[in-house]
Order: structure tokens, then sequence, then C-alpha cells
């Protein structure tokens, strides 16, 4: 996900996401199980269900917006002492080579592997042959999941 907040309307960058996110997990509470039975399905849209979405995306906006200002600040530091002595921005260059992570470089090198065989064309087979080899490979030598790497 990049560092872009969006817009108020949810529909796209950070807030689109955090949306979803709240619609998937919250709508289903909003069921017509909760809904009154004197009260018309018209009416629980207008009065309920539509002001929760509109104060879901409102938050879903200020969210992405407070975690995108927090993350890009200059100085990054909360702490007036440490801007001063380190008017610097507060980023750490990352590496990683065999050295420090053998097990993910040897498990990209066989990965890599997979795509520079001769595979029959893919207007031959739809690519099912190279999809075969990929799924093969994974399930074989799963992804490893934790770099060491060194930071700068």
């Amino acid at each position: 996900m990049s560092l872009k907040v969006g817009n108020a309307q949810v529909t796209e960058g950070m807030a689109a996401a955090i949306y979803d996110s709240l619609h998937e997990i919250l709508e289903p509470y909003l069921t017509e199980e909760k809904q009154p039975e004197e009260m018309e399905d018209a009416v629980w849209e207008r009065d309920v269900i539509e002001p929760l979405r509109e104060s879901w995306q409102q938050l879903s906006y200020a969210v992405a917006a407070g975690v995108v200002r927090y993350l890009l600040r200059d100085p990054p530091s909360d702490d007036p002492d440490f801007a001063e002595e380190w008017p610097q921005t507060e980023y750490a260059e990352t590496s990683s080579t065999a050295v420090e992570d053998e097990e993910f470089w040897t498990w990209l090198q066989g990965f890599t592997e997979v795509f520079t065989k001769d595979w029959v064309p893919m207007s031959q087979d739809g690519g099912a042959a190279l999809k075969s080899a990929m799924a093969s490979y994974l399930a074989s030598k799963p992804v490893p999941t934790r770099l060491k790497g060194i930071v700068e």
C-alpha cells in the first residue's frame, strides 16, 4: 500500500482500504434482524445504515490521514531535543545479501529458475505448464518469511 491518504469519499488510497475493511467487518452486523419490525426498509436504510456508512468513511479518512502524516513527518521525532540534535530525517536504509539471508536468496534463485525453462507457448496451453511448475515449487519450498538484513 502506498502512502497516499486518498479522499474523503474513500474511493482511493489508504482511506479506501480502511473503509473496505470496516465495511466488510461491520456491515454483517446491520442485517435486517437488527431492524425494528415497525421501521420501513427505506427509512432503515436512510436513517440508520447510511449515517453509519458515512461515519465509517469519515473514520477511514481520518485514520488514513493521521497514519500518513505521522509516517511522513519531518522532523520525524516528537522530541524537540532530538530534533535539534539530529535535524536529519530518521530513515534507515536496509539491505540483504546471501551472507545474512542465504535461505531467502537460495529460494529466490530457485524460483527464478522456474521461469527460465523453455515453456510451451501460451497459445498452446494457456500457461498451464508454467502455473503448474510455479505451484509445485511453492508447495515444496515455502516462501521464507523473515529476512535478517542489515540496517544502515
